[in-house]
């Protein structure tokens, strides 16, 4: 009798679970398609005379550097040798807005991570302009199980695993492929 009951709720559980997984998965993509124009977690580490001229020269740095990697993660790679290289000044016309978090200072030393949303219209007309091409669309995520096998055993999340450690330095890296 206790076993037929559990065995009612089995296909309950397993549609709930199916159901919720599908959601998560909807939802992570939209999250993420919508963010293509927005670079995040550039980290920043400047020091100068002032804490005050640390910090201006991290944001054009950060900014400078946030600019790249988003040309890069939108055009192909045979061109980024030839993404034009613009001055923080030059970069502002681009920016939307910015944000600011770990922040740190101390009287000579600036440390943050820095966020940056670009306006998409105008990289979009940037890059026309300059005659690259480009893409917006952000790639499906890939799950990736790193098994690795020894001495007839498959190991996934047990020590060792070499393919496992590997796989979790790796930079993420959210480009457009």
């Amino acid at each position: 009798q206790m076993i037929m009951n559990k065995l009612k709720f089995r296909p309950i559980f397993l549609l709930l679970f199916s159901a919720s997984l599908v959601i998560n998965l909807i939802f992570s993509q939209l999250s993420w398609a919508k963010n293509v124009f927005e670079v995040s977690n550039v980290s920043v580490d400047v020091t100068a005379e002032a804490a005050a001229e640390a910090r201006k020269k991290a944001l054009n740095d950060g900014k400078t550097r946030a600019f790249d990697i988003l040309l890069k993660r939108l055009t192909l790679r045979v061109e980024h040798q030839n993404l034009p290289k613009l001055t923080p000044a030059e970069i502002d016309t681009y920016v939307n807005d910015f944000s600011v978090s770990n922040e740190k200072t101390s009287p000579v030393r600036y440390l943050a991570l820095l966020t940056f949303r670009f306006k998409s219209d105008a990289i979009r007309n940037f890059l026309n302009e300059n005659g690259f091409s480009f893409a917006e669309t952000m790639s499906k995520p890939v799950l990736v199980l790193p098994v690795f096998q020894t001495a007839g055993a498959l190991i996934l999340w047990d020590d060792p695993n070499p393919w496992r450690d590997i796989w979790a330095s790796k930079q993420k890296d959210y480009g457009l492929v």
